[in-house]
């Protein structure tokens, strides 16, 4: 499905410094998806924030585990964090849906394929998928590393060209992203190494790093996919890439 963007969105995008959900930025996303949708795009928001969008309102509580305290606050969370994007997409005229997925999904061929029926369907109606791992019923051992992982099974899935993974920082650095002398690499190749550049550091609002960003975008890149990371923080992100200007660091395959 050549016209078919998947767009991840992590929580440090849609989250301020305090942890709680920034209306201004999550506009901006929306903003973003409606742009493509101009063009003649359609649009898979892939988007991480519900165990955080639980915890703005649900602080306090009793939780035999971490398991269990991310699974009641991602039940909290997870309904009203889908109806800000509804309520915004649907100033633009645009129907929202929920989707909420596990790793085993992909895993059964069976239900692979209901998928492959869902998303198709909803795309064919003009309709903007809203996915989100099922933080709730999600068993920790079968979990995907985080939703940049979810994000490339949804490219590879329904065949899309455009996989953009949107962070808070513009891109992946040749180096200490604090020392002046750093730059964004601007072209990434699919079997390029730059495990030298990657930092281990994991968000506190999420489960993924950058390590897992370039992993995944290597891989689906290796099938012929754009992909991109880049700061979705920054308003207009989705004009340049329509564009074809530079933005943030841009992952193909090579070729011999």
């Amino acid at each position: 499905m050549d016209d078919v963007i998947v767009l991840k969105i992590g929580s440090h995008v849609i989250m301020n410094r305090d942890g709680m959900l920034d209306e201004e930025r999550l506009q901006s996303v929306v903003n973003a998806v409606v742009e493509a949708r101009e063009c003649g795009k359609k649009v898979v928001l892939i988007s991480s924030g519900a165990v955080s969008s639980g915890l703005e309102i649900y602080e306090a509580g009793y939780y035999v585990s971490q398991t269990q305290k991310r699974q009641v606050l991602s039940a909290i969370g997870q309904g009203r964090l889908f109806e800000k994007y509804r309520k915004r997409l649907g100033q633009h005229r645009t129907v929202a849906a929920q989707v909420l997925v596990t790793s085993t999904d992909f895993r059964d061929v069976t239900h692979r394929e209901n998928m492959r029926v869902a998303f198709e369907g909803m795309l064919a109606n003009d309709i903007v998928p809203i996915v989100n791992e099922n933080d709730t019923v999600a068993i920790d051992e079968l979990m995907f590393t985080d939703n940049d992982e979810l994000a490339g099974h949804v490219v590879r899935l329904l065949g899309a060209r455009t996989l953009i993974l949107g962070t808070n920082v513009d891109g992946v650095y040749n180096g200490d992203p604090h020392k002046d002398s750093t730059e964004v690499i601007d072209t990434l190749w699919d079997d390029q190494d730059v495990s030298q550049y990657l930092s281990e550091h994991k968000s506190s609002l999420g489960r993924g790093g950058m390590h897992t960003k370039v992993a995944t975008a290597q891989r689906v890149a290796h099938d012929g996919v754009d992909a991109y990371i880049l700061d979705a923080t920054r308003a207009g992100f989705m004009k340049d890439i329509l564009a074809n200007r530079k933005i943030g660091t841009h992952i193909c395959k090579r070729i011999s």
